[in-house]
């Protein structure tokens, strides 16, 4: 065998011996990757599954806005963090004024967190006659705060609450609601759930309810249908 052909057979043994080595490389590769997310998977449902978060607005009839919720985390998945710690995660901690350390149970499960009152500097009140708007703001969330590649690069928060997790706007309006531009309304009730609702402003109008105009207005039609029924009885 002359040496150029024996050089020409070695190197392309080498080469296929690289190219089987970069085959097993990149199957590696993707295995490791696959195994990662599998890793990743139950830690992400363990700290997705355990959330409860709820907010309640009211707002009087003279546009006075009062701010309470509760926030609640498994205890099985705070480890060396507390509620407190996360919630800061996605909520500007300087707007509690008030908190309250709590823990239940949640569906059979153990639950700590606090309850909070919070300066309502969110939120604008306006009055208008018999109108009452009530304005604010509802953040973007991301990845910052829950991390949705691992599920398949699914940015849709409301994938989260297959797996549990409950964040929600409750507002009490003095009236009956007319409009929401999100979130659900019945009566005075609006309802926004977070999940589903993620950046925008929000506008929710309703009527001031006047008990004593609506004295006056039941009194007054109670007077006319005297007057029509008078000339009626004395015949």
């Amino acid at each position: 065998m002359s040496p150029p052909e024996k050089y020409y057979i070695t190197f392309r043994k080498n080469a296929r011996l690289a190219h089987l080595q970069g085959a097993h490389y990149n199957v590696i590769v993707k295995m490791k990757q696959k195994v990662s997310t599998l890793l990743l998977l139950p830690l992400l449902l363990l700290m997705t599954s355990c959330l409860k978060f709820h907010e309640d607005v009211r707002v009087s009839k003279e546009a006075a806005v009062e701010v309470s919720g509760s926030f609640y985390l498994s205890e099985s998945v705070l480890a060396d963090s507390t509620a407190r710690d996360q919630f800061g995660r996605y909520y500007d901690l300087s707007r509690l004024t008030e908190t309250e350390d709590s823990s239940q149970l949640i569906e059979g499960n153990a639950y700590s967190g606090f309850r909070y009152q919070a300066e309502p500097s969110a939120y604008t009140a306006e009055k208008n006659g018999s109108e009452m708007t009530l304005r604010f703001s509802i953040p973007a969330f991301d990845d910052a705060q829950f991390d949705l590649d691992v599920l398949g690069g699914d940015d849709d928060l409301s994938a989260l609450k297959d797996y549990g997790v409950e964040t929600t706007i409750t507002v009490e309006m003095p009236g009956k609601i007319l409009s929401a531009t999100a979130g659900e309304f019945e009566g005075k009730t609006l309802t926004i759930d977070l999940l589903q609702t993620n950046g925008t402003e929000v506008e929710v109008v309703s009527r001031i309810e006047n008990k004593a105009v609506e004295a006056a207005i039941a009194v007054g039609g109670i007077a006319v249908l005297a007057l029509l029924a008078y000339p009626l009885l004395r015949k």
